[in-house]
Order: C-alpha cells, then sequence, then structure tokens
C-alpha cells in the first residue's frame, strides 16, 4: 500500500509538473483569434475630392477582397496573426492593378493597422508617376512580407 501511494504521488508530482511546463509555452501566435483592423490614410496630399474618391475606393473593395464587412474603415478578421497579415496583402496586392486607371494625382499613404496589437500591417504607397506603374503594398517593417 505504501509502494502504491508512493508511485500515485509521483505520477500527480509528474504530471503536474509537465501541465505547467507546456502551460508556458509560447504558441499564443499560433492560435486563430479575432483581430480588428482599421484602414484609412496615414499621409494624404491631394485634393478633397481625390481624397474622398481614394478612400471610397479602398474602403468599398477591401473588405469584399478579404470576405469580411468594413465599416468606417474597421473590419475583423479571425485566424493566426500571421495568416491575417497575408490575407490583406493580398487584397491589397488586387486592388492594386486598377490604380493606374484612376488617374489620381495626389500622393497619399493608405495604411493597415492591426488595433489589437497597434501594429502596422501594411501600407501603400499611391502617387502619380510617368510610367503609370501600378504600386505594391509593402509590409510591416522588421519582417512584413513584401512585394
Amino acid at each position: 500500500m505504501k509502494k502504491y501511494l508512493h508511485f500515485l504521488m509521483t505520477a500527480m508530482l509528474v504530471f503536474t509538473c509537465a501541465g505547467f511546463l507546456s502551460a508556458c509555452g509560447d504558441d499564443d501566435d499560433d492560435l486563430a483569434q479575432t483581430y480588428t483592423f482599421s484602414a484609412g490614410f496615414s499621409t494624404a496630399v491631394g485634393s478633397l475630392t481625390e481624397m474622398a474618391e481614394v478612400e471610397d475606393y479602398f474602403n468599398t473593395n477591401l473588405g469584399p477582397e478579404l470576405g469580411v464587412t468594413m465599416t468606417n474603415g474597421i473590419f475583423k478578421l479571425t485566424d493566426t496573426y500571421a495568416n491575417c497579415e497575408t490575407r490583406i496583402l493580398a487584397a491589397l496586392s488586387a486592388l492594386c492593378p486598377a490604380i493606374p486607371d484612376k488617374g489620381w494625382e495626389g500622393y497619399y499613404v493608405y495604411q493597415v493597422t492591426c488595433t489589437t496589437t497597434g501594429e502596422v500591417i501594411a501600407y501603400l504607397e499611391i502617387q502619380q508617376s510617368d510610367d503609370n506603374g501600378v504600386p505594391q503594398p509593402s509590409g510591416k517593417s522588421g519582417g512584413g512580407i513584401e512585394f
């Protein structure tokens, strides 16, 4: 009986320690959760009419491209943080080919920020160029996905 109690106490101690060690893991980034994002200008130099056009273009098209509803530049995604970043950059990239045809003459920086973390996820510089090149979004500084 004494051996059985000793075995039982040892087993409980081992399982308790194993539980504490696994609970301290750093796997939160791999878990799907809901993140809130805001999208809008960080810089805007142009006519008020054109700024409204640019903002309307992104606010109208970014939500559907992501498969979410966007209200006043705010939207939510439920996924891992890395997948959210990838989806946002892909959605912005999908909107870029139509930009040169818009004929916008101002200079704009449209960015998406994760309000949950305060981190800028992606930004897109839009300016008139001589070659009418298609702008491409850039990922966050310090290791985002670069296009």
